[in-house]
């Protein structure tokens, strides 16, 4: 094994350099951390920005929305108050239809109903009949 030996003046440049380009690749290292961090701030800022664009247009959008869903449900509520008018419609139409056909079906019957008030109950058949019936009841008691 050979021994080597390092004059101290060589070490002393060696270790100087080395610190050197130590130095020289923090002081980089800094520079570019330092650009990073101002790309980040602005990207961050920019982020930011279009951040509150995007909510002020969703708050935009949203009340738009709003508007809408409002003359919507006016207009249902108009429609419903039609569709609540033709239903009424169309149900006193089956009913009065349905008073037409119970009138039709039974007027007959009310019809001889009322006639069978009105008639005497002797008719002038069955008045001649007892007289006749009367009479020859009484020629028969007499003979």
């Amino acid at each position: 094994m050979a021994e080597e030996f390092v004059r101290k003046d060589v070490f002393d440049a060696r270790m100087d350099r080395m610190e050197a380009l130590l130095e020289k690749a923090l002081l980089e290292m800094k520079a570019d951390n330092e650009k990073l961090r101002r790309e980040v701030s602005t990207s961050i800022s920019e982020v930011k920005a279009d951040n509150e664009r995007l909510r002020s247009e969703m708050r935009e959008n949203n009340t738009r929305l709003e508007a809408k869903i409002e003359v919507l449900g006016t207009r249902i509520d108009a429609l419903d108050t039609r569709i609540d008018s033709v239903q009424t419609t169309v149900y006193w139409g089956f009913a009065l239809m349905g008073l037409i056909l119970a009138f039709t079906t039974f007027a007959p019957a009310l019809l001889e109903f009322v006639k069978s008030l009105r008639r005497p109950s002797f008719t002038l058949a069955d008045v001649e009949n007892m007289i006749s019936a009367a009479i020859r009841q009484a020629r028969l008691e007499g003979k």
